[in-house]
């Protein structure tokens, strides 16, 4: 994932990204907080299938208007896990 991570953080636009896997189907899905309104999903997907192998680009992207933190600031990805049955 932290490949995944840096290569959508080096989208111009993109402020933070994390990515987490649905075990129940075994998706990748990586959700993004953006700067710039232009960025899109489609926008971040072509990059990472640009810039990534195959097998590492996410099957959904989502622009949040923040990710979770846990109280001690870090990313939360139990609650990002949270967002994927919406």
């Amino acid at each position: 994932p932290l490949e995944i991570e840096v290569e959508a953080c080096a989208i111009s636009g993109v402020v933070e990204a994390a990515v987490v896997k649905r075990e129940a189907d075994d998706t990748l899905h990586l959700f993004v907080t953006i700067s710039d309104p232009s960025v899109t999903s489609q926008t971040i997907l072509n990059h990472l299938n640009q810039n990534l192998e195959p097998a590492k680009v996410p099957d959904v992207v989502r622009v949040m208007p923040a990710l979770p933190k846990t109280i001690n600031g870090k990313l939360d990805r139990k609650a990002l896990h949270g967002h994927l049955a919406t």
